[in-house]
């Protein structure tokens, strides 16, 4: 079997990531493409994006299967081999800190979500992961929320050496930041 292809996108909060992922999904000629949704309808603000994001999948040509998986995503019920797209790692490394109550332990969290990454990227044939670039803020942080940029970053710094392709999304422009020129 071949080795299943990983595409990691990383930008800021509205930067277009999210459809730059949606493209790249559609882009290989599948028709229904699994939608691993992270979010979770917590306040005003998560009901407006999360419902920009499923507006956005009904507009599409293709048919996206939503599996809601706010932790262990691994648990999505796909067939093997096929396109599959976790949006998005920034929300879900949340939900999986908060489960955890909070308490730091970034290395266990770290091998705990890269362990379901892998379980993921065994069945897919693509892995499309979408994920928010929080570190362009230079102020100070409370311990809590250093401890859980230690976690994203690791998670980033893993998940982009893996992959095939890494976009940075700048302004709803896709820098390549790794893999051939497409």
């Amino acid at each position: 079997m071949e080795k299943p292809m990983l595409t990691v996108v990383i930008g800021g909060v509205r930067s277009g990531k999210s459809r730059t992922a949606e493209k790249a999904a559609a882009d290989t000629g599948k028709h229904r493409l699994h939608y691993i949704a992270a979010g979770v309808d917590t306040d005003e603000e998560m009901r407006r994006r999360i419902h920009h994001h499923q507006k956005s999948r009904e507009n599409s040509m293709h048919t996206w299967v939503l599996h809601e998986h706010p932790v262990r995503p691994s648990e999505a019920s796909f067939p093997d081999g096929s396109v599959v797209l976790l949006d998005c790692l920034t929300t879900w490394a949340t939900n999986e800190w908060m489960e955890m109550g909070g308490d730091g332990n970034v290395e266990a969290l770290v091998t705990g979500m890269m362990d379901e990454m892998d379980r993921l990227s065994k069945r897919a044939d693509q892995l499309i992961i979408v994920s928010n670039d929080l570190f362009s803020d230079a102020a100070d942080h409370p311990p809590a929320i250093e401890e859980y940029l230690q976690l994203l970053g690791a998670l980033h710094v893993k998940l982009v050496s893996m992959a095939d392709y890494a976009y940075h999304m700048q302004f709803g422009h896709a820098q390549l930041k790794k893999g051939p020129s497409l």
